[in-house]
């Protein structure tokens, strides 16, 4: 019966089997996380045109195709112009404005480029070790008190807008508070609206069967935002270089979908173009096209919980569309739209200027060829241009709390209040600690310039957590001197034991509190090894080398390349190009036994030195020196402990005793046939000649050919 049961059941389980195969190769839901994606962004339809070489605009012939692509692939996108932000603006908002020709946020951006608060940025786009490169827009990072915003290899500080106002300098407090009134007034409201408005859009998308029914849930979108990008770019910048997938328009801000965000979470941005000229004016477009434009394609997993940074490529049945939005307008880009999708801010290029590069390419051609040495004078296409309009962008996130520098001192607090343990994952925590908020957090704060650090330091609430990091930057500075010292006492210890060398108190070379150091440390690491191999034997000295100085030796050579790496940051050519405000402050570290710790910059600066180290800064003698002290003592002692086990010979024991007198007689070992032959018999050497008897006895209870050839013990005599 059983048998006829299982014949039954056996087809059945098969074809669920089957079922499930072919569920997962068509139920996009669950499955990889491209089909995925392509659940969750509508196809664009079918039938529409397109153009090929070109962004996809609300121009003739396309516009269908425009506004179909915004309701399809492209959903998720709300946008919000001028006439409704305006309608939404509070009362006190309303009446602060005072001037009606001015947009909300026009005279608080115009005041904060006063205030010098926006600076280029010197960034390192492929990581350490790179060319540095400088941004063609100028920035600035407002948001929640100790929030940091990090991108290319650069971490902006945060302008808090949530300071007390009883401070002194409180004017760059009340500006940061402009932007987060803006925030909470405005964006975060229509933020909420938007997302409603999304909700509806995706059901109506699943009554047709394009979209799952998961995306209907918003509630993991948080409308809210602690961090605002404000980015300032001139239309007159000859430095911008044209689009790289299609060559026609230069690109202001690069391709990128934004990093170290909630997941789910929502984008606002609020643009204002200005006249580069008389900034009281809003910039009027002509009948042509606007200076700047929103481009955005279709990337799938570009973020987000399921990002795949090895295989971000565009898509190419979706168009890619451009946006000419007016001035005081805003956008957003809710819940998902920046897992699967990049934007980027293109300089539109008009009639004349296009003009005007040709006949530049073709003068250049022609100088090359006569071999001038003069530039003409109109070397540039924003010489000739009409316009000189300034965007303001401001970009509201909501970072993850990861990036903040509360979360980085408790993470130092809690490794340093463990200091009262030892072993190998509380090594690997602490020297990882010590590379995070060194390389991530003080070197990036000290490498933007004095400007950065006046506007920050004292006037911004960032001098007492950066503080707070350098004391705990100390103090596992000490501790990584201490877990070196002890290993290599303890290799110091094991060497001698394994060499059978006398250790005596009375030791010329070393003094008794240093033995005593040697043997606690000595102790320490083989209670450790032990507790690693899950043994109480004390015989572990073949794993020590591995399980301890070898990982704390890589931890350090890591932080030892990132020294280097930083050092040729801070010296690479492009700082040459900048204000000596701009460049890189001088690293105040002193330390041991290293008189060119603080590097000379041309900035002349009064930067007081933050902390101290009992180590140099070059740390790769460091590593040298310990990996030598683990090799010489533990290999040496597993050699000398496989030779005496392939021989069949017991280690030879160590002769001890209470006074010097075995000093005088050539330090022998007891234990031989000559040794024991030569030596008088007095009370001191009978009683070592009975010790060392014992100790030759074999395992079957028989002596070794040398006890059977030694003499008699002769009586003590008192």
């Amino acid at each position: 019966m059983k048998r006829h049961s299982n014949d039954k059941t056996k087809p059945n389980k098969q074809k669920r089997r089957n079922q499930k195969k072919v569920e997962k190769k068509t139920d996009t839901s669950t499955s990889t996380p491209v089909q995925l994606n392509k659940g969750q962004v509508l196809p664009f339809p079918r039938g529409l045109s397109f153009p090929k070489d070109d962004f996809l605009r609300h121009e003739a012939p396309f516009q269908e195709s425009f506004a179909a692509a915004l309701e399809t692939c492209y959903l998720g996108l709300a946008i919000d112009d001028p006439s409704t932000l305006a309608r939404h603006i509070p009362v006190p908002l309303e009446q602060k404005k005072g001037n009606l020709d001015k947009f909300p946020l026009q005279e608080t951006l115009e005041e904060m480029e006063n205030r010098n608060f926006f600076q280029a940025d010197i960034t390192q786009p492929f990581g350490l070790g790179s060319k540095c490169a400088k941004t063609f827009v100028t920035r600035c990072l407002v948001g929640d008190t100790g929030t940091t915003y990090k991108y290319l290899g650069l971490r902006m500080f945060a302008y808090t807008w949530n300071s007390n106002s009883n401070q002194k300098n409180n004017d760059n407090d009340k500006l940061c508070q402009e932007i987060k009134r803006f925030k909470d007034d405005i964006l975060v409201p229509r933020t909420k609206q938007h997302l409603k408005s999304l909700v509806h859009k995706r059901k109506q998308a699943n009554a047709n069967g394009h979209s799952n029914a998961n995306d209907t849930d918003i509630s993991r979108s948080r409308p809210d935002y602690n961090i605002c990008l404000i980015n300032r770019m001139d239309a007159s910048n000859p430095q911008y270089k044209l689009e790289p997938s299609l060559q026609h328009d230069k690109i202001a801000v690069a391709w990128h979908a934004d990093s170290i965000l909630e997941h789910y979470s929502n984008i606002a941005v609020y643009q204002l173009i200005t006249n580069n000229q008389n900034n009281q004016h809003i910039h009027k477009d002509s009948n042509g096209r606007q200076d700047w434009s929103l481009a955005l394609r279709v990337v799938p997993n570009a973020e987000g919980p399921n990002i795949q940074a090895d295989k971000i490529t565009p898509d190419d049945s979706t168009p890619a569309v451009s946006l000419s939005l007016p001035s005081g307008s805003a956008y957003y880009m809710l819940d998902d739209f920046n897992h699967h999708h990049q934007h980027a801010v293109l300089r539109n290029s008009n009639q004349n200027e296009s003009e005007n590069e040709n006949e530049i390419k073709s003068k250049k051609k022609a100088r090359n060829n006569l071999k001038q040495q003069k530039p003409p004078q109109d070397s540039s296409p924003s010489s000739s241009s009409s316009s000189s309009s300034i965007r303001y962008s401001c970009t509201y996130r909501l970072l993850r709390p990861s990036h903040t520098v509360q979360e980085a001192l408790e993470q130092c607090r809690k490794i340093c209040a463990g200091f009262h343990k030892r072993g190998p994952k509380i090594w690997r925590s602490e020297q990882l600690c010590l590379t995070y908020i060194e390389s991530e957090w003080l070197r990036q704060f000290y490498i933007q310039g004095q400007h950065h650090y006046d506007m920050l330091w004292h006037n911004n609430n960032w001098g007492p957590p950066l503080k707070q990091l350098w004391k705990y930057w100390a103090q596992l500075e000490t501790r990584t001197q201490q877990t070196v010292q002890l290993l290599q006492w303890a290799a110091a210890q094991a060497q001698a034991q394994a060499q059978a060398q006398p250790n005596n108190n009375n030791a010329p070379t070393i003094s008794r509190k240093q033995r005593d150091k040697q043997r606690k440390a000595f102790a320490t690491v083989q209670e450790l090894l032990a507790r690693q191999s899950g043994t109480t034997t004390t015989n572990t000295n073949s794993n020590a080398l591995q399980l301890l100085y070898e990982p704390l030796a890589e931890l350090l050579r890591e932080r030892a390349t990132l020294r280097l790496q930083w050092q040729k940051r801070e010296k690479d050519h492009v700082f040459t190009t900048v204000d000596p405000r701009y460049r890189p402050l001088p690293w105040p570290v002193q330390y041991e036994n290293d008189s060119n710790s603080n590097n000379n910059h041309q900035v002349s600066t009064e930067i007081e030195i933050m902390a101290s180290s009992p180590l140099p800064q070059d740390l790769r003698p460091v590593v040298d020196q310990l990996m030598a002290a683990g090799r010489t003592s533990y290999c040496y002692s597993d050699n000398q402990d496989s030779r005496q086990s392939s021989s069949g010979l017991a280690k030879p024991p160590v002769a001890t005793t209470r006074d010097n007198d075995h000093d005088s007689m050539g330090g022998k070992a007891a234990g031989s046939e000559k040794s024991n032959r030569a030596m008088p018999t007095s009370g001191s050497q009978g009683h070592i000649s009975k010790r060392n008897k014992k100790r030759n006895k074999t395992k079957n209870g028989k002596r070794n050919n040398d006890d059977a050839s030694a003499p008699k013990k002769k009586k003590r005599r008192f």
